[in-house]
């Protein structure tokens, strides 16, 4: 594909273009050429978490480092934080790492890490040792905290997704509905993202007397049926959405506000 442009507002990637491999090493929330999509923002952390799916067992943190070849803190904290990742400490320096099986969609993530490393090359199944059998199993700790709307990235990706996978066709405004702390310009920039990459397709639509754009998961892709039944843990961890869904679908549609700020002046025809 053509190196990825960036916008002159706020330098951010213009998704429209579907230019959004990297030529070169992949930045920031770009894809590497040959990859899988940025269902986990980057791509060090769909590496990390592909690599923990693969491996026999739990990995010491410094034989994470040694198959990855850097060290990627930045990328693995927020994953330990946000309860995809289990970290558990044997010993002053004995740091192990593996998949939390705690979470509400540990088993469909695993499946689908699994499938990931399948469909794209560049997954090596790390080298299991001597010093990571001494991690055991990762411990169970069920009554941890755990934001599932944190699973794909942040709240907007996956809340995104989650609305995709009830509504069957989004519209951006719904989204912004449905969901009180969703702004239509952001769920606009992660719809036509997913677009990109080719887990979503758009269609030109008219609802409610206006035209927009709808989006739908693509089929053809061969992620898709696994998005979907993360998706479906997801739904069933936080059913409240499902509701709201079903609730905006018959609520009126509220009026547009006026702009202009303050009534007009008395004899005058305008503001």
């Amino acid at each position: 594909m053509r190196p990825v442009r960036r916008s002159s507002v706020g330098r951010q990637y213009d998704y429209r273009n579907d230019g959004v491999r990297a030529v070169a090493k992949p930045r920031a929330y770009q894809p590497r050429v040959g990859g899988p999509p940025l269902l986990f923002a980057t791509d060090v952390r769909m590496t990390i978490l592909v690599t923990l799916a693969l491996a026999r067992g739990p990995l010491r943190q410094k034989n994470l480092w040694k198959h990855l070849g850097k060290l990627a803190k930045t990328a693995l904290y927020p994953l330990v934080e946000r309860g995809l990742v289990a970290m558990w400490r044997l010993g002053p320096s004995n740091v192990y790492v593996a998949l939390d099986p705690c979470h509400h969609a540990a088993q469909p993530l695993r499946r689908f890490l699994l499938r990931v490393a399948e469909l794209y090359p560049g997954f090596v199944t790390p080298t299991y040792g001597v010093d990571d059998r001494d991690g055991g199993d990762p411990p169970l700790r069920p009554r941890r905290r755990r934001d599932v709307r944190y699973t794909f990235g942040d709240p907007i990706r996956t809340m995104v997704l989650l609305l995709v996978h009830l509504r069957g066709e989004l519209v951006g405004v719904d989204a912004e509905r449905i969901v009180p702390y969703l702004e239509r310009c952001s769920v606009r920039d992660v719809l036509w993202m997913y677009r990109a990459f080719g887990l979503l397709e758009s269609r030109y639509v008219v609802q409610n007397r206006r035209h927009a754009n709808g989006f739908r998961f693509d089929e053809r892709h061969p992620l898709v049926p696994y998005v979907q039944e993360v998706l479906a843990a997801l739904d069933h961890a936080m059913p409240q959405w499902r509701v709201r869904e079903r609730r905006q679908r018959t609520e009126a549609i509220p009026k547009r506000s006026d702009p202009r700020r303050g009534r007009r002046k008395s004899g005058q025809w305008k503001w």
